[in-house]
């Protein structure tokens, strides 16, 4: 369980860009999740179906913590030693923002809850025929350094579909290149 509070506390805060009435000192896992369970009136909006391609030898699970659907994706556990690989993907209203915006409320959110967060870089993706954006960064978490990157493609109908891909710091650069192949086979159903 562990593991998966790591994932969902670093996924709360990308998705908790609209709220204004939080402390400024960065949350524990446990009180985000807790918040996000009596607040989460943004999250599961999507409608949309989507489908990406999945590496050979990783594992999907489909869960649902405190009301919030989530779509794990984990590799096989001998690629993944001692990295603390976690990718998942849920989706949230974007409020009727663009994507610039909400990317910058996603930033902002991330600078105001994540302990030592810091952007490293940001940039357009492709993913299938749907364009998106990426961010990456590294934070301190659970007395873990960890870098991560987020992919963010909306939908249609104004819902962020989130992708956050991580490691433990040092770790991403032998993962980039398979969590940008899984973001860039991302594609809309329709």
């Amino acid at each position: 369980m562990k593991k998966a509070l790591s994932s969902i506390f670093i996924l709360m805060l990308i998705l908790n860009a609209s709220c204004n009435n939080s402390p400024q000192k960065p949350m524990t896992a446990e009180q985000l999740i807790d918040k996000i369970g009596k607040t989460n009136d943004g999250l599961d909006k999507g409608k949309s179906t989507y489908i990406f391609t999945l590496p050979n030898g990783w594992t999907t699970k489909d869960t649902v913590i405190n009301g919030v659907k989530f779509h794990f994706l984990f590799p096989p556990s001998d690629v993944a030693t001692g990295a603390n690989v976690n990718v998942n993907i849920l989706n949230e209203s974007m409020h009727g923002s663009s994507l610039d915006v909400y990317m910058q409320k996603t930033e902002q959110s991330m600078e105001k809850y994540m302990e030592g967060f810091k952007k490293l870089e940001e940039g357009n993706i492709e993913g299938g025929a749907t364009k998106g954006r990426w961010m990456h960064y590294v934070a301190f978490q659970n007395s873990t350094n960890i870098e991560c990157v987020v992919y963010v493609f909306p939908s249609e109908d104004g819902v962020a579909y989130i992708m956050t891909a991580g490691t433990r710091k040092g770790n991403l650069d032998k993962f980039r290149p398979t969590f940008d192949a899984i973001a860039k086979s991302f594609k809309f159903i329709h």
